[in-house]
C-alpha cells in the first residue's frame, strides 16, 4: 500500500469513529453487509497511546467473531 492510500484509509477510519461517536452509533453502526460495528480501543505497542478503530463482528456458536 502506498503512502497516499495509507493516509486515505487512516482519514476514513478517523471519520467513521467521529461519526459513530457523535451519532451514538446510528451512523456507522452497521458494516456494508449489515453486520454490527463496535469501536475497539487499544493501547499502542510502543507509545501506550490509545487508538480506536471500527470493527465489525457477528455471532458464532456461543461467542462472537
Amino acid at each position: 500500500m502506498n503512502a497516499v492510500s495509507k493516509a486515505m484509509m487512516r482519514a476514513a477510519g478517523k471519520g467513521a469513529v467521529f461519526a459513530y461517536r457523535k451519532s451514538g452509533g446510528r451512523i456507522g453502526g452497521k458494516a456494508l453487509g449489515g453486520a454490527p460495528v463496535l469501536l475497539l480501543t487499544v493501547a499502542g505497542r510502543k507509545s501506550g497511546k490509545p487508538h480506536t478503530t471500527p470493527v465489525s463482528y457477528f455471532g458464532h456458536e456461543r461467542g462472537y467473531v
